[in-house]
C-alpha cells in the first residue's frame, strides 16, 4: 500500500482512521456507550445459555482442539480463541437481542475481541479501545451502502456480516499491535473471507445454524484476517468501492463520504434492542402496544394493517403461524398480536414458549387480523404506519412509528440498558454480586485484569 494519501482507497482511509483512535481521546459519550455495548452483548450471551441450541456447536468446537485460550460464557469452560468467539456469538444471537449498531456490530466484535483480548492478556483499557475501533469501522462500512441497499429477494444475502468482518479485523489488528498498512490488509482479507450470509437462512427456514451468521461468521473472518496480515499476507485494496466490489453488489449506490467520516462517533448514538425479535419488527410492536395502552380494544378491530418498507416485508411477514422459536422471533404478525393483547416487551419466553402462546385462542384470532403491506412512505426499517379498520372497512385510527424504543430517536437510558442486563443474567448472577459486577464493568478500562468480566457466570 504505497499510494499517496489523496489517492487512498476506502480501505486505506479506514485503516488510517482505525489506527489513530486512542482511548484517552474518545469522548465520554462514546466511551460510556462502548462499555454498555460490551455489557449488553454479554447479557445476550448469558441469556442464550438458558437453552440448548448452542450445545451441538460447543460439542463440535470442543472436539477440534484442546487449547484453552478463552472463556465460553456461562459454562466454566475454555476453548481456542476463534472457537470461543463462535460459541459466545452463537449464544448471544439466539434471542435476537443484540444491538443494531452498523447492522449488528456488537455481537461479532465483542465476542471476537473478548476472546482475543483474554488470550493475549490485554488490559481492560486495550479491550475497550479495540471494541470502539471495531464498532466504529463496522458502522462506517455499513453506512457506505445501507441507504441504497438492494432488496433481499434480489441479492439473496443479508449484508450485515461483511461490515462486522471489517470491524473485527480492525479491532483485532489493534490488539495485536499491527501497523496501519497491516490493519488495512487485515480488513481486506477479512472482507474476502466473509460469508455470504444467505437471507433465506435469516428470514426463512434456516435450521439451527442461523445464529452463526451475524456474530460467529464475522468474528472468524476478522480474527483470521488479522492473523494472516500479521504473517505478511496482503488484502484487496478496493474491495469496498471497486467496480466488482461489495458496495455495488449489495446496493444501488455507494456513499464514500460516510466511510471517510472521521468526526462522527456512531457508538455514542447506538441502536439497541428492547425486544427479543428482529429489529424490523420493533416499530410496529411499540406502536400497537401504545395504542392498546391508550384504550384500543383490538378484539373489536377487523384488521390491523401494518405498513413497513418494501425491503422488509418479505423478511418478517409470514403466511402461517411460527413453527419454531426462531420463526417466532422473525414473525411480525405474531409479535404484533402479542403486543395487541398486553405485552409491552417481546421477551425470550415468547419464542421459547411460542407454542403455549399460539395455543391461546385470542392470540390466534389476533394473528389472523394482522395484514402487512409495503408502504412507500416508510423509508427506514424503524418506520411504520399502523391503521386499524372496522367491520365496514372504515379507518378507526392510524399512527406512525418513527423510532422504536432503543433507536437513536427514542434511546434506552443507561439505566434501562443495565435493567435489561439484569433481566438477562438474573438466572446466573443477582443481588450484591450483580451490583458489584456492574460497578466494576462501568469502569472496565481501569482494570488491568478483567477475568471476572467473563468468569462471573459459570
Amino acid at each position: 500500500m504505497t499510494t499517496s494519501a489523496n489517492e487512498r482507497d476506502l480501505t486505506q482511509e479506514l485503516a488510517a482512521y482505525a489506527a489513530g483512535i486512542r482511548l484517552d481521546e474518545v469522548p465520554e459519550a462514546a466511551l460510556g456507550q462502548a462499555r454498555l455495548c460490551i455489557l449488553d452483548t454479554l447479557g445476550c450471551m448469558v441469556a442464550g445459555s438458558r437453552v440448548d441450541d448452542w450445545k451441538p456447536l460447543m460439542t463440535a468446537e470442543s472436539a477440534e482442539s484442546d487449547r484453552k485460550e478463552a472463556t465460553v460464557i456461562g459454562t466454566g469452560k475454555r476453548l481456542p480463541v476463534q472457537a470461543a468467539a463462535r460459541v459466545n456469538a452463537y449464544m448471544g444471537d439466539i434471542f435476537e437481542l443484540n444491538d443494531l449498531i452498523g447492522g449488528h456490530a456488537s455481537i461479532g466484535n465483542v465476542s471476537a475481541l473478548l476472546a482475543l483480548a483474554e488470550s493475549i492478556g490485554a488490559t481492560g483499557g486495550q479491550l475497550v479501545e479495540a471494541v470502539v475501533v471495531g464498532l466504529e469501522v463496522t458502522a462506517r462500512v455499513y453506512n457506505g451502502y445501507y441507504p441504497a441497499m438492494k432488496p433481499y429477494d434480489e441479492v439473496g444475502m443479508n449484508p450485515v456480516v461483511f461490515p462486522s468482518s471489517y470491524g473485527v479485523a480492525a479491532g483485532a489488528a489493534r490488539l495485536m499491535g499491527l501497523t496501519e498498512a497491516q490493519l488495512g490488509d487485515a480488513m481486506g482479507i477479512a472482507g474476502t473471507l466473509a460469508g455470504w450470509c444467505p437471507a433465506e437462512v435469516v428470514f426463512g427456514d434456516g435450521g439451527t445454524v442461523k445464529p452463526m451468521l451475524f456474530g460467529a461468521c464475522p468474528a472468524t473472518a476478522g480474527l483470521t484476517g488479522a492473523r494472516y496480515a500479521k504473517a505478511g499476507m496482503t488484502g484487496p485494496r478496493r474491495l469496498l468501492e471497486g467496480p466488482r466490489g461489495y458496495f455495488v453488489t449489495a446496493a444501488r449506490a455507494m456513499f464514500p463520504d460516510a466511510v471517510r467520516d472521521h468526526t462522527t462517533w456512531h457508538v455514542a448514538a447506538p441502536r439497541r434492542k428492547y425486544h427479543a425479535a428482529c429489529g424490523y419488527i420493533h416499530s410496529p410492536v411499540d406502536v400497537v402496544a401504545a395504542m392498546r395502552r391508550e384504550g384500543v380494544d383490538f378484539s373489536r378491530v377487523r384488521e390491523v394493517r401494518v405498513g413497513i418498507t418494501e425491503l422488509t416485508v418479505a423478511a418478517v411477514s409470514k403466511s402461517r403461524p411460527p413453527t419454531t422459536g426462531n420463526e417466532a422471533r422473525f414473525h411480525l404478525e405474531y409479535c404484533v398480536a402479542l403486543a395487541a393483547l398486553g405485552e409491552d416487551v417481546i421477551l425470550p419466553e415468547h419464542s421459547i414458549e411460542f407454542e403455549t402462546f399460539l395455543a391461546k385462542p385470542e392470540v390466534r384470532a389476533l394473528l389472523e387480523k394482522v395484514r402487512v403491506v409495503a408502504d412507500p412512505a416508510q423509508k427506514h426499517y424503524h418506520h411504520c404506519a399502523v391503521t386499524l379498520v372496522d367491520g365496514q372497512g372504515l379507518e378507526l385510527a392510524r399512527r406512525e412509528g418513527r423510532g422504536p424504543k432503543g433507536s437513536p430517536q427514542n434511546p434506552m437510558t443507561d439505566e434501562e440498558v443495565l435493567g435489561k442486563f439484569r433481566r438477562l443474567v438474573s438466572h446466573r448472577l443477582s443481588g450484591v454480586a450483580l451490583d458489584e459486577y456492574l460497578g466494576k464493568a462501568r469502569q472496565l478500562e481501569r482494570h488491568p485484569n478483567w477475568g471476572w468480566l467473563v468468569g462471573a457466570f459459570a
